[in-house]
C-alpha cells in the first residue's frame, strides 16, 4: 500500500454542486466538526456550499480521514497530478460525454458522482442513462446537500445495487475512495 497522504481534487461542469459536495464530505469525515459548522452558521453560512466557499476564502487547505488514508481535497493540484479525481455530475442536466471523456483521460482513478438525485426524484432512469456512459468506473447517485450516499446506503435509493469496478465493488463514495486512493 502506498502513502496515507492522499490527494484528490474534485471537478465537474458549473452547477453540478462541486462544492456541497466538499463540504458534505468534510463534514462527514470529520473535516469540519460541528462546532464549526454551528460556527459558520452564527455568521450565517448555512449550506456546505457556503462552509466550503469560506474556507476557501481563508486559504484554509480542507483536509479529511478516512479509515486507511488522511485525504487533502486540493485546488492547486491538476487533476493527472492528484490521488484520484471525483467528477461531479448534475442529475437534472444532460451529462456531457466531453467532460466525462476528458476526466477518464487525465485521471489515475476516476469516481463519477450523480448529485442533485434529490431534485428529479431519484429516478433510477435518468441515473442509468448516464451510467450507461461509464464502464468499470464507480458511479454513484448521490444528494451531497442531504448526504445521501456519501457515507452510508441511502434509503432513498433502493434499486441502486451499487457500483462494481473488476473485482472492487461498494455502494457509497466512502467505500469508492477508499477502493480508489489503494494504490
Amino acid at each position: 500500500m502506498g502513502s496515507r497522504e492522499k490527494t484528490i481534487k474534485v471537478i465537474g461542469p458549473n452547477g453540478a454542486g462541486k462544492a456541497t459536495t466538499i463540504g458534505c464530505m468534510l463534514f462527514k469525515y470529520g473535516g469540519i466538526d460541528l462546532l464549526t459548522m454551528e460556527r459558520f452558521q452564527h455568521k450565517g453560512i448555512t449550506t456546505y456550499d457556503g462552509a466550503t466557499r469560506n474556507m476557501k476564502s481563508l486559504n484554509i487547505q480542507p483536509s479529511f480521514h478516512l479509515p486507511s488514508y488522511h485525504v487533502t481535497i486540493s485546488v492547486d493540484t491538476s487533476v493527472g497530478e492528484a490521488d484520484c479525481a471525483i467528477l461531479v455530475l448534475s442529475a437534472n442536466t444532460k451529462a456531457e460525454e466531453q467532460v466525462v471523456k476528458q476526466a477518464i483521460g487525465a485521471a489515475k482513478r476516476l469516481i463519477i458522482l450523480v448529485n442533485k438525485m434529490d431534485v428529479i426524484n431519484w429516478s433510477e432512469e435518468q441515473f442509468q442513462g448516464i451510467e450507461e456512459e461509464v464502464k468499470n468506473i464507480p458511479i454513484i447517485p448521490i444528494s451531497a446537500l442531504h448526504g445521501d450516499n456519501v457515507v452510508e446506503k441511502s434509503s432513498r435509493s433502493p434499486w441502486f445495487k451499487g457500483w462494481n469496478n473488476g473485482n472492487q465493488s461498494g455502494v457509497t463514495l466512502l467505500e469508492a475512495l477508499e477502493v480508489s486512493l489503494q494504490i
